[in-house]
This record gives C-alpha cells, structure tokens and sequence, in this order.
C-alpha cells in the first residue's frame, strides 16, 4: 500500500460537536488560549530578566550619586573660604570706588607730621581719617595741628581727648579729621 494513503487514515471517530459552530468556537478558543499563555508567560520571563539589568543600573547610578555628592561635600570648605574672601574683596571695591584718596591723605598726613609726634593708631572709615598718637612738646603738637589745617585733603577736624603727662611732658591726643577737598564737594 501506497504511503499517502496511510495519512489520510483516521482511526478516531467523528464527533459531530467538532464540526459544529459551537465546536468550531471552542476549539478557537483554546488554540487562541494557549498562545495567549505562551506570550504571558514570554513577557513574565522577560519582566524578570531584565530586573537584574535594571537592579544593576540602579546599583551604579547610586554609586555614581555618592561619588559626586563626597565630591561636592569635599568642595564646600572651599567654597566657604571663597565666598568669605569675595565678600572681603567687595569691601575693599567699594574702598577704591569712595571719595578718598588714601595714598594721597597719607602722603600729605607724612609731610604734615613733625618728627616728635609718633601715631598709636591710623584708620580710615567714612566719617574721615581716625588718629591717636602723642606728641613729645606742646609746640609739635601745635605745628602738627597748624599743617593739618592747612591741608587740602581735611575739610574739617575734631580734635577729642587730649592728655598732657607732666612726668614725661608728653601730650597725648585723639583726632578726626574729615576727607575731602575745602571749598568744594567732598
């Protein structure tokens, strides 16, 4: 016997429920059921594998995250040391910006001052030039005073304490002189 012939043979009986829409339907369904198994059951295996991959990838950026916030915690000190020295250099901005020629002020308090008279403390804030110092004779504190008077930087001074030692001879003095120019705008 032919061989073709062999696989037309069935050897199960026929139902007639197979044959009938209904049969038809649930025979669909089942097929239709099983791949929608299979591809569920394909997308739960991929869910899973790729949990390891994304576990790793969190793994790294937070190790990454730490790295660069031990790096920006590492970097504060600086910072705060670099803000304090730019709110100093902003002071000293709006010193260059004032009114006030210090080197000049300087200049003119050097030749204004005569050799017997000796400064304790020299300071420059914006009501004027601050000074306490001593005189050795009452005549080098005169002449100090008559050549700051006479200076074109002082447009006013305020002469406060004054103390005279009797011991040493000594007059010892407080002093505001204020900056500008006379006869104009300060």
């Amino acid at each position: 016997m032919p061989v073709h012939s062999l696989l037309d043979i069935n050897l199960l009986p026929k139902d007639s429920f197979e044959q009938s829409s209904l049969g038809r339907t649930m025979k669909w369904m089942v097929t239709g059921g099983r791949a929608i198994v299979v591809i569920t059951e394909f997308a739960v295996i991929i869910a899973f594998g790729s949990r390891f991959w994304f576990d790793k990838t969190l793994n790294d950026l937070n190790e990454t995250v730490s790295q660069k916030q031990s790096v920006v915690e590492s970097f504060s000190e600086v910072e705060t040391k670099m803000r304090d020295i730019l709110s100093r250099e902003e002071v000293v901005n709006q010193f260059e910006k004032s009114k006030y020629d210090i080197n000049g002020v300087f200049a003119s308090l050097k030749v204004a001052t005569p050799m017997e008279v000796v400064f304790s403390r020299i300071s420059v804030g914006e009501s004027g030039l601050m000074m306490d110092g001593s005189a050795k004779s009452e005549a080098s504190f005169a002449g100090f005073l008559a050549n700051m008077t006479r200076n074109p930087k002082i447009v006013s001074m305020s002469l406060g304490e004054t103390k005279f030692s009797q011991r040493s001879g000594e007059i010892s003095f407080s002093l505001v002189a204020e900056l500008g120019t006379k006869g104009g705008a300060k």
